[in-house]
């Protein structure tokens, strides 16, 4: 019966090890500058559309009827059909937008 128990506590173990590792899909995209997109609780579903390329590899999109620039590099397709944005804080507690994931052909 103990071994049981010790079978079970470590199958959940486990489970919940690989449940962490999952993650999200936008997990595994970094900004232009290599910094990690999202955070748990940084990425929420907006609407938004490319607006224009700027100079020196700079993008400017339309995120809920606002203008934000950011580079180009911190600009992805999304996995799963909906439009997101991923928020930083700075230093100063000030949001800064760290990527931004377009929905193509919806």
């Amino acid at each position: 019966m103990k071994q049981w128990v010790w079978a079970c506590l470590g199958l959940l173990f486990c489970a919940t090890l690989v449940l962490a590792m999952h993650g999200n899909w936008q997990d595994h995209y970094t900004t232009a500058s290599g910094i990690t997109c999202c955070g748990p609780r940084d990425c929420v579903r907006v609407t938004a559309r490319l607006l224009r390329p700027l100079e020196e590899n700079m993008v400017e999109v339309e995120i809920d009827g606002l203008p934000h620039q950011l580079p180009q590099g911190s600009l992805h397709l999304s996995e799963d059909h909906s439009d997101w944005a991923c928020w930083g804080m700075r230093g100063n507690d000030l949001p800064v937008l760290r990527c931004v994931f377009l929905a193509i052909g919806t």
